[in-house]
């Protein structure tokens, strides 16, 4: 309980001193902060073909290997203290002797682990494994509550079953990580989001998370088109958070997803993308800030420090730090308010292990 909960006190003075500090980047114009959300993507590859994904579409290129995965999980450990770390994007439980070792190796000294799945290849022993490595989250994708839309979505029959199972067999690990739920808003589900969290409520998850679909990947014909429809959706998904239904987006960030889909100019003033303080590593080496902007290097060849504190970073983060645009996953979650930023904190931080 101890060690919890000085992960817990740890964490949130970094991340708070690190919220200020980037603050003082972007009026500054100096790079005087530090990344505090890492990103890797230790398996290109997936087993889905989901119709919005371009992961799988993507060139499989040479990899990194475990030794360089865990060596700059240690040099960002060392450089940046503690902060919060997710592996997705292909599905990293495809490479289950990467994760699990990475995992292990965080957890150790601190680190948040979020692990972002397609939960069809989840089975008692590898959500044992993952227990035992010392997994924070577990977030697994459902982009409906009925099965023929989930399988359309994804592109294959019987994922939606599979995908339920897992979230089901993770649920019943005694001392798991926390279990979320994490659902893309596209014309296929738009109108049915309330259905999702509802599901979600009724399962026991931890939480559900509500993505927009990106404009910049494959499946732009799924924008969401009836924004009428939407809009209720959305007005109702308000108030089941309100009355305490387990939806982890703010009523800002509903706002925000409204304004995306419906063309709204962005509003989020004084508001600064969650791409000014991530490192976004690729399975290649290549390393990004924002997916829209730049490649910052490679971590093949450099160290995370070095590639964050050269001038073409803090040119690409000067750019970040000025974009009002609109983007699937950060703009798009602004407005988390004090209250709630800390109680995720101490929900991902605790997660069902001190439960």
């Amino acid at each position: 309980m101890r060690a919890g909960l000085n992960k817990i006190i740890g964490t949130g003075l970094n991340l708070a001193v690190q919220a200020g500090m980037r603050r003082l980047s972007a009026v500054s114009g100096r790079l005087l902060h530090l990344p505090t959300k890492v990103w890797f993507e230790i398996e290109r590859g997936c087993n889905l073909r989901c119709r919005y994904c371009d992961a799988w579409r993507r060139p499989q290129r040479g990899g990194l290997e475990l030794g360089d995965w865990l060596r700059l999980l240690r040099e960002a450990r060392r450089w940046i203290g503690p902060f919060s770390l997710s592996f997705g994007s292909g599905e990293p439980l495809l490479a289950p002797e990467k994760l699990l070792p990475l995992i292990r190796e965080a957890s150790s000294f601190g680190v948040l682990t979020t692990c972002v799945t397609n939960g069809t290849l989840l089975d008692r022993p590898l959500l044992d494994a993952l227990r035992a490595a010392g997994l924070g989250r577990l977030m697994i994708s459902l982009d409906s509550a009925d099965a023929a839309t989930h399988d359309q979505i994804r592109g294959a029959a019987g994922v939606f079953a599979s995908a339920v199972r897992g979230v089901r067999l993770a649920l019943s690990l005694k001392g798991g990580p926390s279990v979320y739920i994490l659902s893309v808003v596209s014309d296929r589900n738009a109108g049915r989001l309330p259905e999702i969290l509802e599901w979600a409520a009724g399962e026991g998850v931890d939480g559900l998370t509500l993505q927009p679909l990106s404009g910049y990947k494959p499946g732009r014909d799924m924008l969401v088109k009836d924004q009428a429809a939407l809009d209720l959706a959305l007005d109702r998904l308000a108030a089941m958070k309100a009355a305490g239904y387990p939806l982890s987006n703010s009523a800002a960030s509903l706002k925000l997803i409204r304004a995306y889909y419906a063309g709204l100019p962005f509003e989020g003033k004084g508001a600064l993308c969650g791409s000014y303080h991530s490192l976004r590593v690729y399975a290649d080496g290549e390393v990004r800030s924002c997916a829209h902007k730049p490649a910052l290097g490679n971590a093949g060849k450099a160290g995370l420090e070095g590639i964050w504190d050269s001038s073409h970073s803090r040119e690409t983060l000067r750019a970040i730090a000025a974009c009002r645009g609109y983007c699937m996953l950060n703009n798009t979650n602004f407005g988390e308010g004090f209250a709630e930023r800390c109680r995720n904190l101490l929900c991902h931080a605790a997660g069902r292990r001190m439960q």
